[in-house]
């Protein structure tokens, strides 16, 4: 985030996009529920969320810390 606002001109953008995988692909670790089902150990949808979440508290972050450092 931070090597990306030291170089960005007016227009640039910056992405995050966690990818989900379809559970066909079998990508997801299975546990085994109370009632013995196999379950995604963890919802993925959340999971992006929160990823997304850490991404834009770096990239506040890294705003802050540019407007903090001196001109150069």
């Amino acid at each position: 985030m931070t090597g990306f606002l030291q170089s960005a001109v007016p227009g640039d953008y910056l992405t995050f996009v966690p990818e989900l995988l379809g559970p066909g692909i079998y990508y997801a670790r299975l546990i085994r529920d109370a009632a013995g089902k196999m379950q995604e150990e963890c919802d993925r949808w959340v999971q992006s969320l929160v990823l997304c979440r850490i991404a834009r508290e770096c990239f506040e972050k890294a705003v802050a810390d540019k407007e903090l450092r001196p001109a150069t």
